[in-house]
């Protein structure tokens, strides 16, 4: 059921077996997960449910040293998934990690997860059952190597798939089955400010919340779980300093260390002789109204030769759309259009005139000009690139603070000689196969002696910040998402990943959840706990609202 922080009583505690702090995809898996179980479970969210003037405020204040824009996250239920789709807003892509990534690799300090592969892939199976229902083994590119190039498919270059599917609102998609569990309490509006370590001993006892309109309230739990993404996580570990001045589980000083994100950009084009058939690869196969399509990687064994990091390619059409403002509004207008929010996009086009179609319009006919100068279609290279996770970059609090008077963000991100080294590499190798095969041609932007470096965005993938590790001193978490030295606070997300190869992460993020519905349902049995209702204060302004409550169960 869902209830408004703000109807509240001031000062009310809240009580369960399990609290999970922000419903985005990870923490909605969560909570319908574990209240399938028949535990109590209070699933929090500091927004709404619907986007409000507020829904994308910045949590960072600073950034330092770098240009690469960190993207206000969306507040309201669903999380980053209401913001799915890219740049114009129309598919969203779903991969699972290689099995390369979670390996320990020399040649990339601080490498190697926990958990294998192999242990994350019947997660990785249902994961795909959740995400449109998408047949995990069409990820094997060797089921379609029927409409592979050669040139992409031998000892240098593989061929990895990807799934495009229309955005999946997650907080739509399981709004009416959280509303219908007697068991599970979605508190909406309510921002999580502070973690309170008990004083006797190692774990946590209660968070403190505040609801937008100025109510204080208290959520306590046998187990807590942090699923506010890379940013809001660190600042919430770092801003609870009342029993540790370093801030909750970072005696090691590793919070918001290793920070990760997927550079990427578009640096170079190709042009392929006209009978080279690239529908694998553009636009893609459809499959049951799916869109399957194929990437450039690395093979394993040519990482390991030459010691490069995982990056991949997509190829795009040079014939369309510019990455510019007028294309973004485009891309915004599709999506609401899309969704059937013809209100919402006629007053955009309203107060933004003709959405810059003249821009668009000079863009298309620059790119049909550069095209036909050059006597061949080309096809844009987009790079998504793996980041080295480095101690150096980090997340840190800044000394700004937001109007609950938590401290706001600053970041450290840095991209070193590796990354630049082996994208450099990557697009020598890719022109290189591309002659070899004498299917056509590479031209790239990029400076071999790396005087100028042209990666000025990213995914928007905030990861590694709380990153897993079986020894305390080189992660925060261990294997399960536990944090070291607290026996009942986890977090779940990306930031976890020890290193975040070059896939969006969100497949994976979604198995992690899976796997700690499993996980937690055994840990919460072994908790004696007695789980109460709603303070009486609280249980009195509920039913007065009508609102159902939860009868309490003893375990």
């Amino acid at each position: 059921m869902f209830i408004d922080a703000n109807e509240l009583a001031d000062n009310a505690q809240l009580d369960c077996e399990i609290c999970i702090i922000g419903a985005g995809p990870a923490g909605i898996v969560l909570a319908d997960g574990l209240g399938k179980m028949g535990l109590q479970i209070c699933l929090t969210e500091a927004g709404g449910l619907l986007p409000q003037s507020d829904h994308a405020v910045p949590s960072v204040s600073e950034q330092l040293n770098h240009s690469i824009i960190v993207h206000p996250r969306t507040r309201y239920f669903g999380g980053m998934s209401n913001a799915w789709g890219g740049v114009r807003g129309l598919n969203v892509g779903f991969m699972p990690l290689d099995p390369i990534d979670f390996e320990k690799r020399p040649w990339v300090p601080n490498s190697g997860w926990p958990i294998s592969y192999q242990e994350l892939k019947p997660f990785y199976e249902r994961a795909c059952s959740l995400v449109n229902e998408l047949p995990s083994e069409d990820f094997d590119a060797q089921r379609h190597s029927d409409h592979l190039l050669a040139a992409f498919d031998d000892d240098v270059f593989r061929s990895c798939m990807t799934y495009l599917v229309r955005p999946i609102r997650f907080g739509k998609q399981y709004q009416e089955a959280l509303g219908r569990a007697q068991n599970v309490r979605v508190l909406l509006n309510s921002y999580a400010t502070e973690i309170e370590e008990c004083r006797s001993e190692h774990g946590i006892s209660l968070i403190h919340s505040f609801a937008k309109g100025g109510k204080k309230h208290r959520l306590s739990a046998g187990i807590f779980v942090l699923a506010c993404g890379g940013l809001e996580t660190t600042r919430l570990l770092l801003a609870s300093k009342r029993k540790h001045a370093c801030g909750v589980g970072n005696q090691n000083d590793l919070v918001g260390r290793y920070y990760m994100q997927h550079p990427k950009g578009s640096h170079g084009h190709i042009a392929l002789r006209k009978n080279t058939k690239l529908k694998c690869y553009v636009p893609g196969l459809l499959l049951k109204d799916r869109l399957l399509k194929a990437c450039i990687s690395l093979t394993n064994q040519r990482q390991r030769r030459e010691e490069l990091l995982n990056h991949r390619v997509v190829l795009a059409p040079l014939l369309q759309l510019s990455g510019s403002h007028a294309a973004r509004r485009y891309g915004e207008l599709r999506a609401l259009w899309s969704e059937r929010q013809c209100g919402k996009a006629f007053r955009m086009v309203a107060t933004s005139g003709a959405i810059g179609i003249p821009k668009v319009a000079a863009s298309t006919c620059r790119n049909i000009i550069s095209s036909l100068s050059h006597g061949a279609l080309h096809y844009r290279v987009i790079n998504h690139m793996e980041q080295l996770p480095e101690p150096s970059s980090r997340i840190e609090l800044s000394r700004e603070t937001n109007r609950f008077g938590v401290p706001l963000l600053r970041t450290r991100w840095r991209i070193g000689d590796a990354e630049k080294k082996s994208l450099c590499r990557f697009h020598e190798l890719l022109g290189q196969n591309l002659s070899r095969y004498k299917i056509g041609s590479l031209q790239s932007r990029l400076d071999p002696q790396m005087n100028s470096w042209p990666v000025l965005t990213s995914s928007s993938h905030d990861l590694g910040t709380t990153r897993m590790h079986s020894d305390p001193r080189y992660g925060v978490t261990d294997a399960n998402g536990g944090v070291h030295g607290l026996r009942n606070l986890y977090i779940i997300g990306g930031a976890l990943f020890p290193t975040g190869g070059h896939a969006n992460p969100t497949l994976t993020i979604i198995a992690l959840a899976l796997r700690m519905v499993a996980h937690l349902a055994v840990q919460a049995r072994m908790t004696p706990r007695l789980v109460r209702p709603f303070h009486a204060s609280v249980r009195k302004d509920l039913v007065g609202n009508g609102s159902k409550l939860p009868q309490p169960r003893e375990r």
